[in-house]
């Protein structure tokens, strides 16, 4: 599979505050109830390259994970 990680900068709500952390989160494509079967094979027509492929897509599902938050303000 793809590798689907990214760290990405957590902010201040109010804007004013710079970074206060890191998130690091991924996906991995799923079923509509949210279940993921690692033995399966991913249908051909999620098998993209580029997300502009998935448009016009009639239902495509992703479960959201949060792998780590680093960082983060008491």
């Amino acid at each position: 599979m793809v590798d689907n990680s990214l760290d990405a900068a957590i902010l201040s709500v109010d804007g004013h505050g710079g970074k206060q952390g890191v998130i690091t989160i991924g996906y991995d494509p799923c079923d509509a109830g949210g279940n993921i079967d690692d033995d399966a094979d991913i249908p051909e027509d999620l098998l993209v390259k580029e997300p502009k492929e998935l448009v016009g897509k009639e239902n495509v599902y992703f479960k959201i994970k949060i792998e780590k938050a680093i960082n983060l303000p008491m």
